[in-house]
């Protein structure tokens, strides 16, 4: 064995014995190798392989030709063929990674010994598949595929410390695959086969020896999961069910250069030649091919190109208008990087600037002049997609805390559903942004030429609050009262208000809220993990007493009773602060009912730092948006208060943050359990590395969304969240906690997330009789994995499939028709 450029090469001596070729050199014979081997795929002589093992093949169906060729019983033929010329072609196949090409090669030689097998030829005009069923002879492709899985299978319970199984696991980190459509791995085929998952599958002799060999050559379809476990359509049950939940394929009307302005269906470089010549695309495209691998990394280089964030929201916001699969490919690939860009902070610039960056129509405005269920609902079917099951509406009052930027927040809802695609799977197709513009007090915009909305001051009062109402009948008129409608960005006041007006009417949430609040909580329940308290035993001061601050409270409330605590043993453990000082019973004779419930029987004072050292809390909550309120002495005092403080700065942008990760870690000398907010980088301390957990809405609202979506909810209780904080918090790995302090799941694992809160927030629903898919899907899991978008290219040729040969018959016997009496004359 030897390293180089392509990975690790393995002496291939199974192919070479078949061949019987020896080299003599100094009056002493040695086996030839016909190749060295790398356990990915063939470096060297591939194609040389494959015409050796045609040759093998001939010469062994030679030998045999006085059987084969004769007029003996076909069974015969067959079993002896099955067992002479078939070992003789695949012979050392569990190694191969063939090329299509390759496959076709093999697959002609034998198609042409089938022909001789049943003496017939070409002008007999029987076509292969006819020949195949009266030779009876087994498929060649699916031998070598079953070959290669056994072999697989094999390896992977190698626990003798052997280099063949270790070496699966190894891939050469300094070099790269050739460009253009590279040859696939080895592990390519098993993977696509069996799930990514197969090594840990493998392991278990009982539950690989159930793969359904006969269905092997064609990908076998299995639906992973998370730990590992897959269902595997040999079972008869699963397939049923498979077949029951899977989405059907649609097939496009259109052709040509409409389809490719279709961003729903575009695939752009994608398209195959035979789709090019089938849908009349044939010469609109360049002669390139490309994958949609490829197409990513070309959208991903472009987009790092860009020399600002808003440049990268424009490239992005033209990408989805011109193909929609693959802009949430990349998305979906690259969460990370890109969530910045595609929601906070870029999308409040990009709101900023929406006059001047706006390109085409991506939601619907809903004005003042509008104010009317018909009108409302005449605008609601201009929209193109019928099946509309998520709106986001925003009025533009309070977009981001950047202020009133009216129908330029328009790329709030946008935005949102955008991330609801990608980290939940909601279909494109099911979301609709909503606008609903009643004016600005935004003197700046009414100024500005680009403004793209009413110039006019805001319409407050009675009549707005109509518009609302109206608004919301025409969506239950139109899409049905089950259609899901997310508040976003509205003024306090209003917030609370539709929420508290429509919340057990309709379909309804609001993100800053709820969303905040469930997040928020999620990770106050993950350090409970660490201190090993309940909530209910530890207090807690919030600095900030606004929504999100009343909305995290309220939720946590919820969640000490359930811990065993009273109402008011809960709402004592909660100390508000905002900007006139401590909420104390005084204070709150002017305060709403909802700031009175925490309210306490303490002196007054503005003093943050006298607070904490009174209250004596646990952990201090920042949702004030004043920039560095937690300052080092309040810091050290948490430390010198509590083993481990908890300290949550949430304000954002960045800068608004209540202190950074790097103070809270540096104060505390690395004993805080911290989130923001905003994101923070990773922080290096005293030789630890610390990985601060962001507690970004983005946790919660897509799964939420997506199990209201499936299950078909009549409502949304509170509850709802409270069930999606205990999911998030259970994802949290044990190492992430207690290695690296961070409180939420990584950022690439939102999907999966996303489909356990919904399968958990579905259980909760059919309990409590809310949901009204019915009847309740058998497998809740697969039943969501299947209903979830996934950005994959779809085969837009229908596949053709056949009658049977009785039925398929032009019409009938055509009967003589009798002269007329025109015929004599």
């Amino acid at each position: 064995m030897k390293t180089g450029q392509y990975g690790m090469y393995i002496l291939n001596e199974k192919n070479a014995q078949p061949s019987r070729g020896r080299k003599r050199v100094r009056m002493k014979s040695y086996k030839l190798p016909l190749s060295w081997t790398v356990i990915s795929f063939l470096i060297n002589f591939h194609d040389f392989l494959i015409s050796r093992r045609r040759k093998a093949g001939w010469l062994k169906f030679k030998e045999e030709k006085d059987i084969l060729l004769s007029k003996i019983d076909p069974k015969r033929k067959a079993e002896i063929y099955n067992t002479t010329v078939l070992p003789a072609m695949i012979c050392g196949c569990e190694i191969w990674a063939p090329t299509k090409v390759e496959e076709g090669k093999l697959e002609t030689t034998v198609r042409a010994m089938k022909r001789a097998m049943s003496r017939n030829s070409l002008r007999d005009r029987i076509t292969n598949e006819e020949i195949r069923k009266r030779t009876g002879v087994k498929d060649i492709i699916q031998e070598i595929r079953k070959s290669r899985i056994k072999w697989a299978g094999h390896v992977a319970r190698m626990n003798d410390g052997r280099w063949t199984a270790k070496v699966l696991n190894w891939y050469p980190r300094d070099k790269r695959r050739s460009q253009g459509r590279p040859r696939k791995r080895w592990q390519d085929f098993i993977k696509d086969t069996c799930s990514l998952t197969w090594i840990q599958r493998a392991k278990n002799r009982e539950e690989w020896n159930k793969i359904n060999f006969r269905g092997i050559a064609k990908t076998t379809w299995v639906c992973q999961k998370a730990n590992g476990q897959v269902y595997d359509l040999s079972n008869p049950q699963v397939l049923a069910l498979h077949k029951l939940y899977r989405k059907e394929q649609i097939h496009p009307h259109q052709r040509g250069f409409e389809l490719l302005k279709n961003p729903h269906l575009n695939k752009g470089l994608a398209f195959s030649l035979r789709e090019r010549h089938y849908l009349g695309l044939h010469g609109l495209l360049p002669a390139s091919f490309m994958s949609i691998d490829q197409q990513v990394y070309r959208t991903m280089v472009r987009i790092r190109e860009q020399p600002d964030n808003l440049s990268k929201y424009i490239l992005l916001d033209e990408l989805q208008n011109r193909a929609e699969k693959l802009f949430y490919r990349v998305l979906i690939e690259n969460v990370k990087e890109l969530m910045p860009i595609v929601y906070t902070p870029t999308v409040g610039l990009a709101c900023q600037k929406f006059g001047a960056i706006f390109r085409c129509p991506k939601g619907l405005y809903i004005t003042i002049n509008d104010n009317s269920i018909s009108k409302i609902y005449r605008i609601l079917s201009n929209w193109p997609q019928e099946q509309v099951k998520a709106i986001v509406v925003t009025d533009g009052e309070r977009i981001l805390g950047l202020g009133d930027l009216g129908a330029c927040g328009m790329g709030i809802p946008v935005g949102k559903l955008a991330l609801y695609v990608a980290l939940a799977g909601i279909r494109p197709s099911w979301c609709l942004p909503v606008v609903i513009d009643v004016g600005t007090n935004n003197e700046k915009h009414l100024e500005d030429p680009l403004y793209i909305g009413l110039r006019r001051k805001r319409v407050r009062g009675e009549e707005y609050e109509r518009l609302i109402d109206n608004f919301m009948k025409a969506v239950a008129k139109m899409y049905g009262r089950g259609t899901l409608v997310q508040f976003e960005d509205f003024a306090f006041e209003n917030a609370y208000k539709f929420l508290d007006r429509y919340k057990d009417q309709y379909c309804v949430f609001n993100d800053d809220i709820q969303g905040t609040a469930s997040v928020i909580v999620a990770g106050l329940i993950a350090t409970t993990r660490v201190t090993k308290k309940k909530l209910c035993e530890q207090k807690f001061v919030f600095h900030g007493a606004g929504a999100a601050g009343l909305g995290i409270a309220e939720l946590m409330v919820t969640h000490m009773i359930d811990e065993g605590a009273t109402a008011e043993q809960a709402c004592n453990c909660i100390y508000m602060n905002d900007i006139g000082g401590l909420v104390t019973k005084k204070r709150a004779e002017k305060m709403t009912e909802r700031h009175r419930r925490f309210a306490k029987d303490m002196p007054e004072t503005k003093s943050l730092f006298e607070i904490v050292k009174t209250v004596k809390p646990n952990g201090i909550i920042g949702v004030s948006t004043q920039g560095g309120a937690f300052t080092p002495e309040i810091i050290k005092e948490m430390a010198t208060l509590n083993e481990r403080p908890i300290i949550f700065a949430l304000s954002n942008p960045t800068q608004k943050a209540e202190c950074t990760a790097k103070d809270a870690i540096e104060h505390t000398n690395g004993k805080v359990l911290f989130a923001s907010g905003s994101p923070f980088d990773n922080v290096d301390f005293n030789g630890k590395l610390f990985k601060p957990g962001q507690g970004n809405n983005s946790y919660i609202f897509p799964g939420v969304g997506l199990a209201v979506v499936i299950w078909q909810a009549k409502k949304v209780p509170d509850r709802v969240f409270l069930i999606a904080a205990r999911t998030c918090a259970r994802m949290v790995p044990d190492k992430a906690l207690n290695q690296y302090g961070r409180l939420y799941p990584r950022l690439k694992n939102i999907r999966e997330l996303s489909v356990q809160i919904a399968i958990d927030v579905g259980e909760y629903l059919y309990k409590e009789h809310l949901a009204m898919l019915w009847p309740k899907p058998e497998n809740m899991e697969m039943y969501v994995r299947h209903q979830i978008y996934e950005a994959e290219y779809d085969e837009l040729i229908s596949k053709a499939y056949r009658w049977p040969e009785q039925d398929s018959k032009q019409g009938f016997p055509v009967p003589k028709l009798p002269r007329s009496s025109m015929d004599d004359e």
